[in-house]
């Protein structure tokens, strides 16, 4: 699975948050950007249907080379309650972080 795409729109999100701490910082403004990892989403279950269908189509030593590779796309993801209560948390923490990590 080629993460390309997806991570350069993560990364985006990542540079609004720094676009937005800077602009914001005059009157007082923090912000934060939550960084909730894989959520349970349909792009995740599409990911685990191309992983099975690789591993009926590659050839053995292809399967061997990329086992790794298709293990990390049926690797688990979080539900959004994960992402909901790190949310919730940024919003009332005294703690001004740049980053909260969740799930």
């Amino acid at each position: 699975m080629l993460m390309g795409p997806y991570g350069a729109s993560k990364f985006a999100i990542e540079a609004i948050g720094e676009s937005l701490r800077s602009e914001l910082r005059p009157w007082g403004i923090s912000v934060s950007v939550v960084e909730p990892g894989a959520i349970k989403t349909p792009i995740w279950e599409k990911g685990r249907q191309e992983a099975d269908r690789l591993e009926r189509v590659l050839p053995e030593e292809a399967r061997t080379r990329y086992a790794r590779h298709i293990a990390a796309i049926r690797k688990g993801s979080t539900s959004s309650s994960a992402a909901s209560q790190t949310c919730a948390r940024t919003s009332t923490s005294s703690l001004r972080a740049t980053r909260w990590l969740s799930g």
